[in-house]
């Protein structure tokens, strides 16, 4: 295992990055920058290297636990800190991005929005999006965070947030730390009641949405339950 020092310095990810431009980067590279320095029998690229292949791909690692980045040689804990705080200036700035640049509210934008906060969750979280009658989003809350195998809460409660808050529209959200996004029977029975008591009170949903490692599952591009 080569030191980065002893590689060509056209080689080398730093030079690299002036010559021709940080997007020229590989994963490992950009992530070698971060570490900086590696250990007698590790450069910097090999452990990035290990540290992605062990988490399959860079996605997976910036959602994993700072101490769990210790645990890989010549990662101490200021580096770990580096990286973790690094991971999250670019889930934030994705964040940011999708507020400023999505203008339709849909499925697919709610999982780009709350799949990195919510994938690797060891919980279930609920929430809630509620949206105006011109589909903008109004209020965002998580309702509830339970254990690994349920989550519960009041139908009542939930169609009370969205008047409240003067919704017409609302998406409800989940997240199954199984990784497995198919609905529960329990998932469907709630959604079922859900749709009803919604379609009483004269405001929509507009889907709900279950996120896990392996994407996402949504009520309404399944047909499920007669959602509007």
């Amino acid at each position: 295992m080569a030191k980065i020092k002893t590689l060509d310095a056209y080689c080398r990810p730093r030079e690299r990055f002036i010559r021709h431009g940080v997007s020229s980067l590989s994963d490992s590279e950009l992530l070698a920058i971060l570490i900086s320095s590696g250990t007698k029998s590790m450069s910097a690229i090999d452990i990035a290297n290990k540290m992605i292949s062990d988490s399959v791909s860079l996605f997976n690692l910036a959602n994993q636990d700072y101490n769990l980045l210790m645990s890989y040689s010549g990662i101490g804990k200021a580096t770990a800190i580096k990286l973790s705080a690094a991971f999250e200036i670019a889930k934030r700035y994705q964040y940011m991005k999708l507020e400023k640049d999505e203008t339709v509210v849909n499925t697919k934008y709610l999982y780009q929005r709350y799949s990195l906060r919510m994938i690797h969750q060891d919980q279930e979280t609920l929430q809630i999006v509620v949206l105006n009658a011109k589909k903008q989003i109004i209020h965002e809350e998580t309702l509830f965070k339970g254990d690994s195998h349920s989550v519960t809460f009041s139908t009542k409660d939930i169609l009370r947030i969205v008047i409240l808050h003067k919704g017409k529209y609302f998406y409800i959200i989940h997240n199954h730390p199984s990784g497995i996004s198919s609905p529960s029977e329990s998932d469907v029975i709630f959604t079922t009641e859900l749709v009803i008591l919604a379609k009483q009170m004269e405001v929509n949903i507009l889907d709900h949405l279950i996120i896990a490692e392996d994407g996402y599952y949504s009520f309404r591009h399944n047909n499920l339950m007669g959602m509007n």
